[in-house]
C-alpha cells in the first residue's frame, strides 16, 4: 500500500526557492497558479494535469515545467498516484543566475 506523505522545505540560500517531494494516490489540486516557476520530476507514476488549455500527462523521469502564473492543475494519471520532487523558483533567483558571470 502506498502512502501518500508530503515534505515541504525554503532555501534560504536559493534565492527563496522551495522544495517539495510528496508522493500523492487520492490527492488532487484544483486550478491554481504560483508566482514562481515551478519545475517538477515525476519519480513514481505518473501525473496529468491541465496547462494552457491542454491535459498532459507525465511518468517517470519526465519532467514539468510552468510558467508563474500560469493556471494549472494536477492529480493521478495512474492507479498508484505519482511522486515527485519540485522546484519553486522566484523568477528574480533565475534571472540571477541567468547574469552570473557575464561582467
Amino acid at each position: 500500500m502506498i502512502v501518500e506523505e508530503k515534505r515541504f522545505w525554503r532555501v534560504p540560500e536559493g534565492g527563496g526557492a522551495e522544495l517539495l517531494d510528496a508522493t500523492f494516490v487520492d490527492h488532487a489540486y484544483g486550478r491554481h497558479s504560483h508566482d514562481r516557476y515551478v519545475l517538477a520530476v515525476i519519480t513514481r507514476g505518473a501525473e496529468q494535469w491541465y496547462y494552457r488549455g491542454s491535459r498532459h500527462v507525465a511518468g517517470p523521469g519526465q519532467i514539468l515545467i510552468l510558467n508563474p502564473d500560469e493556471i494549472h492543475d494536477g492529480c493521478a494519471a495512474a492507479e498508484e498516484g505519482w511522486s515527485y520532487r519540485v522546484f519553486y523558483l522566484p523568477p528574480e533567483a533565475l534571472a540571477d543566475a541567468a547574469g552570473a558571470g557575464r561582467d
